[in-house]
């Protein structure tokens, strides 16, 4: 999942309109379809238009149980070396599985 900020997950308009639940509603779907994995992700800051904004983190993050999540910033994600062959055995998995 990405994009999973204050204002985008739960989205502004639905907090503002006091539907909240739902968005926790909704969350909560998208994380329990996961089969093995699931990485969420959010930015430090997004432009818009033009201008550099702050985020911060969905407050739904606060109510997952911590010592099921591993949390790993960009830079340690950076000093991991790049297998070359990872995009094609990735799409090569979604094939087999696909197929089956």
């Amino acid at each position: 999942m990405i994009g999973v900020e204050d204002g985008i997950m739960p989205h502004s308009r639905s907090v503002d309109e006091g539907n909240r639940d739902e968005e926790r509603r909704l969350f909560y779907v998208a994380i329990t379809r996961a089969k093995q994995d699931l990485t969420i992700t959010w930015c430090h800051s997004r432009r818009r238009y033009g201008d550099k904004l702050p985020c911060q983190p969905s407050s739904f993050f606060r109510e997952l149980d911590k010592e099921e999540l591993i949390e790993t910033d960009h830079k340690t994600l950076e000093a991991v070396p790049a297998k070359d062959d990872f995009a094609s055995d990735y799409f090569e998995q979604m094939k087999e599985m696909l197929s089956s």
